[in-house]
């Protein structure tokens, strides 16, 4: 078993593509990379420093690779969910068509990295037990 943060994101993005969006991978390689960002580093420093901006380049980093056949905004949504998570921490205060709306928006880019860490910002909140 793997204790590389990347690979536990792999897997579930897998793991929710194949059983909530009947999606196949078809670019290991592209998830991969994609799983990878949040934890990217320049000369020893995380290019992504704070759990937000991570979030933020994970889910991107999903929706923009196409790695699966079908479910990609939907699989980058639950996987920057699953981030949250791991960090204690979740989304509240959003509607499902607000949610769909700015993955849209990020997909499309219309709505800028910075931005889009911004927005989940301002719906971040602990995750209680």
């Amino acid at each position: 078993m793997t204790t590389d943060p990347s690979d536990k994101l792999f897997e579930f993005a897998v793991c929710y593509a194949r059983t909530e969006c009947s999606g196949s991978l078809i670019s290991e390689h592209k998830l991969r990379s994609a799983c990878g960002r949040p934890f990217q580093t320049f000369d020893g420093s995380l290019l992504h420093p704070t759990v937000v901006s991570q979030a933020a380049g994970l889910l991107e980093g999903i929706v923009l690779a196409h790695a699966f056949d079908d479910g990609n905004k939907r699989t980058g949504w639950m996987t920057l969910i699953y981030f949250l998570a791991c960090h204690r921490q979740t989304l509240r205060g959003i509607s499902d068509a607000e949610g769909e709306e700015v993955v849209v928006s990020v997909v499309t880019h219309n709505l800028p990295l910075a931005d889009f860490a911004g927005w989940i910002a301002q719906h971040l909140v602990p995750l209680t037990e």
